[in-house]
């Protein structure tokens, strides 16, 4: 648990440092790239244990944070999937739904809205990258442990980048995989990017 909760800390001061680059007022030019990290389940509370453990104010203290509401519609404790909807696409879900509104329309993420602009993207995680907080990002199912189908979507949009556990839902049954329909996107990447 520890490592974890250090893990997401520290990728919270990355972001916090990188925001606090340029002076208030300081003219820069646009940002040539984003980068979106999420400490998974890391709130305000994980935050102040972290302050308990070290005795002492974190390294990110003296930073400003954010906070952003992702309740999920239908309960009190919202789990990843709908946290990441709400970060990923901007819309209340309800838990265990990834990328889908409450009706389970699908609604565009940021990943898409920056492949259609022409930008680079990627996923990377420290679990499945099949896994509900990236999963949202990038797919568009009613249930989160739809992990084939998602890794399917996370093949079509053509992420330059998947950085992450779960290849299991990327290869078939007959390879060692956990795929039923036999199609290995392994190879179908491998294939697609040599002839694109």
């Amino acid at each position: 648990m520890l490592p974890v909760l250090m893990t997401s800390c520290l990728l919270m001061l990355g972001l916090v440092t990188l925001a606090r680059a340029i002076e208030p007022g300081e003219h820069r030019a646009t940002a040539r790239n984003v980068i979106f990290m999420i400490g998974d389940g890391c709130g305000p509370a994980y935050v102040e244990l972290g302050r308990g453990v070290k005795g002492a104010p974190l390294s990110l203290d003296p930073y400003l944070v954010g906070a952003s509401q992702t309740a999920a519609s239908d309960s009190r404790v919202t789990d990843s999937a709908a946290s990441a909807t709400a970060l990923a696409c901007g819309v209340q879900t309800r838990n265990e739904a990834i990328g889908v509104d409450t009706r389970g329309r699908a609604h565009r993420t940021l990943l898409e809205a920056a492949e259609s602009c022409g930008r680079s993207t990627g996923l990377v995680a420290t679990s499945r990258i099949t896994h509900a907080t990236p999963a949202a990002f990038a797919a568009h199912v009613p249930h989160r442990d739809d992990e084939d189908a998602i890794a399917a979507q996370e093949v079509e949009q053509n992420i330059e980048l998947l950085l992450g556990a779960g290849a299991r839902h990327f290869i078939p049954v007959a390879s060692g995989g956990h795929r039923t329909d036999s199609r290995n996107l392994l190879d179908e990447q491998r294939r697609s990017r040599r002839h694109g």
